[in-house]
């Protein structure tokens, strides 16, 4: 065995009680063949990961402890070189033990491990909802408010029901039931006729469509609402731009210019009910007939109304008036293709 003469030596009291470097000097042994004699013939049961140093002023510090002092100078007390995992010795004093105050990690733990919460306090994970509970508490909630809101607002109402669900997985679901993203089945229904030979007037509105200042500009469209068996009722708004409200509105079989106009005059009265002048007010459309026909200049005139309209085949000139027909259309059918009958259409709308 190499370095069997180390046990002979070993057994003269007055070599053992001296540290190690002393008893490497006077055995003529180097350290690094000590410690591996040492290593070979006391094997550690576990191996003990030792954290490496992030560099030489930590170390310093780490070996400059009572602990490490006490470890490197009492007799009997193996002390491993830097980058060695020590070994267990049963020569280990007690006054070693002792000064030892610093507590010892365990070594069974992996590294980064944290210790486990008891049973107690550990957080309770809330039950899946099914989706028929959350599909049959939406319902309810359309039906209470009478349209369909959007799916950020709908948890919000579900929390009130006490149904707790998150965000995506309640947009998937309203989506695959049809409550929310429902796409309407494209219509070729013409609301515009720009082909005649009235006078068009110029865009004075040129998309400045800033909100703030009432009764600056009104823009008004057409739009059709789906009946059955293939026939269509109209809808035409007027809409301040200042606080995008709905001024005034009108729903027919007839897209003529009396139902414009009746549109146009819920909007003046509302106005003057509330004390607010309309004059030199710019009421923005498109270029259709009625728009452009006579009875409808002569009512712009007599109100002193500002007549704009948007340039030819240019819906971007109106966006805002364009835009709420998906909103009113998707929370009136509420996932519908098309309305009950005449009355159900304008009792939704």
């Amino acid at each position: 065995m190499r370095y069997a003469f180390i046990w002979a030596t070993l057994n003269d009291p007055d070599i053992n009680g001296l540290p190690i470097e002393d008893r490497c000097r006077i055995m003529e042994v180097s350290d690094s063949g000590y410690y591996h004699w040492r290593a070979r013939t006391h094997p550690p049961s576990k191996p003990i990961k030792k954290p490496v140093a992030a560099n030489a002023a930590a170390e310093e510090a780490r070996s400059s402890t009572p602990c490490a002092q006490n470890e490197k100078h009492s007799g009997g007390v193996f002390c491993a070189p830097k980058g060695r995992a020590p070994a267990p010795s049963s020569e280990a004093s007690p006054e070693a033990s002792e000064d030892c105050s610093e507590p010892v990690p365990p070594t069974d733990a992996p590294k980064g491990a944290e210790p486990s919460q008891p049973a107690s306090e550990q957080p309770k994970r809330r039950k899946i909802v099914s989706e028929e509970i959350i599909i049959g508490t939406a319902n309810t909630v359309r039906k209470s408010l009478g349209y369909t809101p959007g799916y950020r607002q709908m948890r919000v109402y579900l929390r009130g029901y006490g149904v707790h669900v998150g965000v995506k997985r309640l947009r998937r679901v309203l989506r695959d039931h049809g409550i929310i993203g429902y796409r309407h089945r494209k219509r070729f229904v013409r609301t515009t006729d720009s082909n005649h030979c009235l006078p068009v007037f110029p865009n004075l509105l040129n998309r400045n469509f800033a909100v703030g200042e009432l009764n600056r500009a009104w823009v008004s469209d057409i739009t059709y609402l789906p009946l059955p068996n293939g026939r269509y009722w109209y809808l035409c708004t007027f809409m301040d731009l200042g606080s995008r409200r709905i001024l005034g509105y009108s729903i027919g079989s007839k897209m003529d210019t009396p139902f414009v106009l009746e549109a146009l005059d819920m909007a003046v009265q509302a106005r003057l009910q509330e004390g607010l002048d309309v004059a030199g007010t710019i009421v923005h459309s498109d270029q259709g007939t009625q728009y452009c026909s006579r009875l409808y200049q002569t009512y712009l005139g007599e109100n002193d109304l500002v007549c704009s309209m948007s340039r030819r085949s240019e819906c971007w000139d109106n966006a805002p008036g364009e835009s709420i027909w998906s909103s009113v259309k998707r929370e009136t059918l509420i996932g519908h293709s098309c309305y009950q009958d005449e009355h159900d259409c304008v009792r939704r709308v």
